[in-house]
């Protein structure tokens, strides 16, 4: 018999599906970077070795997709006319987690912004040099 766990209820699972889903971002922007630099499109075999498998249910990330829709919403001021649950306030503490975990990691250029790995010499979008 298998125990089954609501993600809302596995915060620690919220945070490691919030991880993944900023790196399959910055993954997708880095080979969108590279097409246009290469003036065509990647083959599929590149663009797979930018990929890396989730691990864990789906379920996983459609609520901290959910989360981030929500945060969004909040963060604009939209009144979203409902009062939170303690699951959304938990895992909406749990997504912003990941993101400051995620932005120490990932330092933003100092010319462009964009997020970049940690050992990164120079950015992958826009060349400059990165701070040591």
């Amino acid at each position: 018999m298998r125990t089954v766990i609501a993600p809302s209820a596995d915060l620690i699972g919220v945070r490691t599906a919030a991880l993944e889903l900023y790196a399959e971002q910055l993954r997708e922007q880095e080979c969108g970077a590279l097409e246009d630099r290469q003036k065509r499109p990647l083959t599929e075999a590149v663009r797979n070795s930018f990929r890396k498998d989730r691990t864990l249910a789906e379920g996983y990330y459609d609520w901290v997709l959910y989360l981030l829709k929500l945060k969004d919403q909040i963060s604009v001021g939209v009144d979203v006319g409902i009062q939170l649950s303690a699951d959304e306030v938990d895992g909406l503490r749990s997504v912003e987690a990941a993101f400051q975990e995620f932005r120490r990691e990932h330092p933003p250029c100092p010319r462009c912004g964009a997020l970049n790995r940690s050992f990164a010499v120079v950015c992958w979008n826009c060349r400059t040099k990165m701070k040591e």
